[in-house]
This record gives C-alpha cells, structure tokens and sequence, in this order.
C-alpha cells in the first residue's frame, strides 16, 4: 500500500486492517504535503508511513498466529510450520517476539 494510494471506498476488497492503514497514511500525506516532494521532512513522513504499515502488518499476522497455535493445542505440527514457510511465513520469528501488552 502506497502513502498515495487510492481511496478505500474504491476498492471494496480492503480489509478493516487495511483501510485503517490507508487513514493513517492519508493523514501523514497530507502532512507531507506541506513540504516540498524530495525535502528531509517529506522523506521522514513517508519513512513513518512505510514503518506504520510494516508494524501494523507484523502485528496481524503475529495475532494470527497466535490463534492458530492455541487452536493446534499451543504448537505447531511440522506439517503447520512447512505450510506457513510456503506462504512466506517464518513461524519462529513470531516466538521470538515480545507478548503483547
């Protein structure tokens, strides 16, 4: 998701996680906005935007996680772990990770 994406009402297929991302991002770009396209500041706010989507994506996929491992019994079989490596997820970069608060 781009900072100057379109508007979600357009695309009926964004998530709630989403939308919320794309709010956020539109706040931040109308502040960015106000500096000039290639300034420190017009960088830093599109930095924070790319950060706030990544962490907000970590965040889901690590809540997803967890409801999968407490409905497998609290682990993982070998069978669960190979599935999500072959979506693109490392289950064990989610044990490492702080509870949340």
């Amino acid at each position: 998701m781009d900072i100057h994406s379109e508007d979600p009402s357009k695309n009926r297929n964004l998530s709630p996680l989403e939308a919320d991302i794309w709010r956020v991002c539109e706040i931040l770009r109308s502040v960015a906005d106000g500096f000039p396209p290639e300034s420190e500041q017009s960088r830093a706010i599109r930095d924070a935007a790319f950060a706030y989507q990544a962490v907000q994506f970590h965040n889901s996929m690590k809540k997803s996680y967890e409801k999968l491992r407490n409905a497998s019994g609290g682990e993982l079989t070998d069978e669960m772990r190979a599935n999500l490596r072959s979506h693109g997820i490392d289950p064990d970069a989610f044990e490492d990770d702080e509870p949340d608060a």
